[in-house]
């Protein structure tokens, strides 16, 4: 069985991005490079790190909307997940996206920035039985934690941190904990699995 670290370090490639690319990122975002300008996943404390992706999830979410309008009034009603092509959508045109090409956008932002974190398919239902993947999300792993990293779901959005199938008893601000079972993570929005 992998973990979610040597998961990332198999799956891990050179940046996606160039620095100059993640500085561009960094300004459309209008991230506070004065308070978080020297704090990377390798030379600061779990707690900094993990305060550093609480902000840079913080300022996605509000500065790069949840919008799907490409899949409707386009030509050819699809969108690129090539990670130029996103680029040049997110930052360049100041678009926005829907999850597979946020979250996707925002995993290899967080590989380039040099986070431990991989991409994964999700499944977001309200009830039985589990049907097939619908949704694409981020783990991120930080002082042996991993941590279920969001920027694209839309209306109900979950804008902190959740940490996952650990043995800790922080959920990062949400009352109901993660559990596993036999088809994966669960993570509940509300009592009623809402």
């Amino acid at each position: 069985m992998f973990t979610m670290l040597t998961l990332s370090v198999l799956l891990r490639k050179e940046s996606p991005y160039s620095q100059a690319q993640i500085d561009a990122y960094l300004a459309r975002i209008e991230f506070p490079l004065d308070r978080y300008g020297q704090v990377t996943p390798g030379n600061a404390s779990a707690e900094d790190v993990l305060d550093y992706l609480s902000a840079l999830q913080k300022h996605h979410l509000t500065s790069v909307p949840f919008e799907n309008l490409a899949l409707h009034y386009s030509k050819e009603h699809n969108n690129s997940l090539n990670q130029d092509d996103l680029f040049e959508k997110i930052v360049t045109r100041r678009k926005g996206g829907y999850c597979f090409e946020s979250n996707g956008f925002f995993g290899l932002i967080l590989q380039s920035l040099g986070f431990d974190s991989v991409s994964v398919g999700a499944r977001v239902t309200l009830v039985s039985p589990v049907a097939g993947w619908d949704h694409q999300a981020n783990l991120v792993s930080i002082g042996g934690m991993t941590y279920l990293v969001d920027v694209a779901f839309g209306g109900k959005l979950l804008a902190i941190l959740m940490s996952i199938l650990t043995n800790s008893k922080d959920y990062r601000h949400n009352p109901y904990p993660p559990y596993a079972s036999g088809r994966g993570a669960h993570l509940e929005m509300g009592g009623d699995n809402r």
